[in-house]
């Protein structure tokens, strides 16, 4: 185990996943977890439970390569490991475990047995877009969820794969800079130009 902070925070910029090898008051450490996640983004897997449900951190994990480099299953071992095999809330019963994601989505996380189940899934998505992160892959490509977790963050288009992002992009100030920074004053092209060249590839609704 590596007890020191300065030597957890010196190995865990190089070699995020031995955060799994820091005592467990170190992995509440914001900036060292952090440090952990930008190397390897499964790192987060260790983390404390505050740090685990932390939004910025899930949004820096997804920025850093996001589930399609952790997996869920990845997840599930990692949880298992660090629940030393008792299966978090499992004697928890499916209402108290609706009612505890309905107030916290991302406490879906612990509660692997319920990855699959629609309801309890759906009930933590309406709360939290970002819960998704923990459905089962056949509940994760589900169109239906996608679109309730992107209506509670916009950001959680992050966590599908780069080839269908494009799809549920939403235009914001940044993208309407970007389709205007090169154009003369006053702005002349033609509409339907606009309309089927150029706004395509900044909304999707």
């Amino acid at each position: 185990m590596i007890y020191s902070r300065i030597n957890a925070m010196a190995i865990v910029k190089h070699h995020g996943m031995q955060l799994d090898d820091v005592v467990p008051e170190l992995r509440d450490d914001r900036e060292l977890v952090e440090a952990a996640v930008k190397n390897d983004p499964r790192a987060l897997a260790f983390a404390s439970r505050r740090l685990c449900t932390d939004r910025d951190m899930l949004l820096l994990a997804l920025g850093h390569g996001g589930f399609g480099v952790i997996g869920i299953g990845f997840w599930q071992w990692a949880l298992d490991k660090r629940t030393h095999g008792r299966i978090h809330g499992a004697m928890l019963s499916r209402e108290q475990v609706r009612s505890r994601v309905s107030r916290n989505g991302l406490h879906l996380m612990f509660h692997v047995v319920y990855f699959d189940d629609d309801e309890v899934v759906r009930c933590a998505v309406a709360n939290d877009g970002l819960a998704l992160l923990f459905a089962s892959p056949s509940l994760r490509v589900n169109e239906a969820l996608r679109q309730l977790a992107l209506c509670n963050e916009r950001r959680a288009c992050l966590m599908f794969p780069v080839e269908e992002r494009a799809q549920y992009m939403r235009a914001g100030p940044i993208q309407l800079q970007c389709l205007f920074r090169h154009m003369p004053s006053p702005f002349s092209l033609p509409e339907a130009l606009v309309e089927v060249c150029i706004l395509p590839h900044y909304y999707r609704s």
